[in-house]
């Protein structure tokens, strides 16, 4: 008796392919399906004088648009800088988090409580999925936070540069 080993050798073939090519790719959520952001909102505070944060968000309105808001240290919340987005900026925060590992800060919530005059930080967003992820801290951060702060702010910014959306200025 005689036996073929040929379709064997093509299914072990495949399966090395698959592996291979799952490696080479990578499994990170950089690399999940995008599924659009409803809400996003994040924010960090140096020390605890008057208008000493930073904030960054994006709401939908009620008739479906999306508007992005920053605002600046020494500016009161109602003069934050306001400015329209379409879909590829909200592809484009998506990639961004996703790329930072932003969204493993979901469920960090610690504190240093013996920190009167500390920094802080909030982040929270929304997929239309259902999915939300929320963190925060007070002199206390989840691991790659500097680098995910940095580009969620260069993200922003950059739009703003290329909008030419001008930052509000401080009322010290």
């Amino acid at each position: 008796m005689k036996l073929n080993f040929s379709g064997l050798k093509i299914g072990i073939s495949s399966l090395l392919l698959l592996i291979v090519s799952l490696f080479v790719s990578g499994c990170s959520d950089a690399n999940a399906e995008i599924v659009g952001i409803k809400n996003f909102s994040f924010s960090y505070s140096v020390g605890c004088y008057a208008n000493g944060n930073y904030s960054y968000s994006v709401i939908k309105t009620k008739d479906g648009k999306f508007i992005a808001s920053y605002k600046g240290d020494g500016v009161p919340e109602q003069k934050a800088s306001k400015f329209p987005v379409d879909e590829t900026f909200l592809i484009d925060l998506e990639k961004t988090l996703k790329e930072n590992n932003i969204l493993k800060w979901n469920g960090f919530h610690k504190s240093d409580s013996n920190v009167l005059d500390g920094n802080g930080f909030s982040f929270y967003v929304r997929f239309n999925d259902g999915k939300s992820y929320n963190a925060s801290g007070y002199e206390s951060y989840p691991k790659g936070y500097r680098e995910g702060k940095n580009a969620i702010e260069n993200f922003f910014q950059k739009t703003m540069k290329e909008k030419k959306i001008k930052p509000a200025k401080p009322e010290y």
